[in-house]
């Protein structure tokens, strides 16, 4: 997810990150409210929102990603309907393929390589042939099928793609919030710009 345009934005709502400074060492002119405004009214609210919040994060809890499940289940309801998906009467697999994919992206240490520790690199400072250089190692499929409660012929058939699906759609929140709060801090330095001269 690293990498997304105007992610650097977001850190606004960050403590760390409370503004971003005036033209020519002016007073601060965004501020965290002006980008919570903007998110607000372009629909970032509810799951979403705390969703995007606990992805700012620097370190997120077992306990806090178990918070967002009720929402996140909610939210991926709203996916399978949107997509028309099927699905079994007698046994919930939603939830817990929600929680899965919330759970990899809030906590990267799930997915990080185990051999370079997520740095991409081994001690020989090569690359390192477990994760292939990239630092991620995703969990075998048997992590989740068992996760979900069905057999491996399902998961490959089925839930593989729906949970690539909802992944796809929780890096959407961040880059359309990334967007938002780019434009709005665009449209304030232009603001400032022109009433400076």
């Amino acid at each position: 997810m690293q990498g997304i345009k105007g992610e650097w934005v977001l850190r606004l709502l960050t403590p760390k990150g409370a503004m971003i400074g005036g033209v020519g060492g002016g007073v601060p002119s965004v501020v965290a409210e002006d980008v919570l405004r903007a998110l607000s009214a372009n629909g970032i609210v509810g799951f979403e929102f705390d969703y995007l919040m606990a992805y700012l994060s620097s370190d997120v809890t077992d306990q806090e990603v178990k918070r967002l499940e009720i929402d996140a289940y909610i939210w991926a309801a709203g996916i399978a309907a949107k997509n028309d998906w099927r699905m079994q009467k007698k046994k919930e697999v939603l939830r817990p393929c929600a929680l899965s994919a919330v759970r990899e992206r809030l906590q990267p240490e799930v997915t990080r390589c185990i051999s370079c520790k997520g740095r991409k690199i081994n001690k020989k400072n090569k690359k390192c042939s477990a994760c292939n250089g990239s630092g991620v190692k995703r969990p075998r499929s048997s992590y989740y099928f068992e996760a979900l409660g069905v057999s491996r012929q399902q998961w490959v058939s089925v839930w593989f793609e729906r949970h690539k699906s909802i992944m796809i759609e929780l890096d959407s929140i961040i880059e359309r919030a990334a967007r938002v709060a780019s434009k709005t801090v665009n449209i304030t330095r232009e603001y400032e710009l022109k009433m400076a001269v």
